[in-house]
């Protein structure tokens, strides 16, 4: 059986370039700080702005750095205002760069927002959230202003709560609610100027619900269900379960995002340091909220119900500050 260790917030410097002709990858130059749960945004001159995030010390950074693609190389810019990782960026009509939210760096859920300034490497604090969040996303309308979109609320728990960044102004106001709170989801502005907002966590499973946000109603409408046409299923042949797994803090608790491929029953049993500790649907994703905080290591398989039909076992430690 194979064994995978997976060190928690183990922040890397390395960066590679894709190539969609060939799809092939290419290192390309090391960041200066390494880092994760960062963002990445690419500005109108070209350069790609990575700000903030996790950094080796197991503290959210402040730092911020610009990576040049036609030298392949990185260069320190102007550090935010507050430190953070979780956060969202997003690039504006004006050029400027809206960081918002994100966990600081005792864990709370931010409201702090920030603008950066490529012309002078320099970020200026703006108006502030109405709700702390982070794993929100954030989409930039056409009308130039951006939504803001549920994420972990300070008390750790997915928000359905939204709200409108208008840059004019430097403030916010609350737009109507998601019909379901969610956390780690994805937004997509579509070419009809609605927002589908997909997916995500709603507290500790993963949801498969979607819904739009109507920007002249600032009301999100629930994407309906398609009801599937009934067709043979062909019986699946039993294959090689592969795990993988990442752990992560909210608020300091311990939590585990568990993924699998190549299951094949309809039920799956999670084990945890050798006891089962869930049975969920085979949807390929689970999150094990443990619950604890501190340093910890836990080891993880995932089985078809009811049999010894397992994955590999995955260690997930739990490292830094207490």
């Amino acid at each position: 059986m194979r064994r995978e260790v997976i060190a928690v917030f183990n922040p890397s410097e390395s960066a590679e370039l894709y190539d969609p002709a060939n799809g092939t990858w290419t290192a390309t130059g090391s960041l200066n700080t390494a880092r994760n749960l960062h963002t990445a945004t690419l500005l109108s001159n070209g350069m790609v702005l990575v700000a903030a995030g996790g950094d080796s010390s197991f503290n959210a950074s402040a730092s911020a750095e610009l990576y040049d693609p036609a030298s392949g190389t990185w260069t320190a810019t102007g550090s935010l205002n507050t430190a953070r990782y979780g956060h969202s960026a997003t690039s504006l009509s004006n050029g400027m760069v809206l960081v918002t939210g994100g966990f600081d760096g005792d864990g709370n859920a931010s409201a702090n927002a920030e603008l950066y300034d490529p012309a002078s490497g320099t970020w200026t604090v703006t108006g502030s959230l109405n709700t702390g969040r982070a794993g929100h996303t954030a989409t930039l309308l056409p009308n130039a202003v951006v939504l803001i979109a549920g994420g972990f609320d300070n008390s750790g728990f997915a928000s359905a709560s939204a709200e409108l960044y208008d840059p004019a102004s430097g403030t916010w106001t609350v737009t109507g609610s998601l019909n379901a709170a969610r956390a780690r989801h994805t937004a997509s502005l579509l070419l009809n100027g609605m927002v589908l907002v997909a997916g995500g966590l709603d507290g500790i499973t993963v949801s498969p619900s979607a819904e739009l946000y109507e920007t002249s109603t600032s009301t999100p409408t629930p994407t309906p269900t398609p009801t599937p046409t009934a067709t043979p299923t062909p019986t699946p042949t039993p294959g090689e379960i592969t795990l993988n797994a990442v752990g992560h803090r909210v608020r300091g608790v311990h939590t585990v995002d568990l993924s699998w491929t190549g299951a094949t029953s309809a039920n799956i049993d999670v084990y945890r340091d050798g006891a089962v500790v869930a049975t969920t649907a085979n949807d390929g994703f689970y999150t094990d909220s443990i619950g604890t905080k501190g340093r910890a290591t836990y080891t993880y398989k995932v089985c078809e119900a009811g049999t010894q039909t397992c994955s590999n076992e995955v260690t997930v430690r739990f490292g830094g500050p207490q």
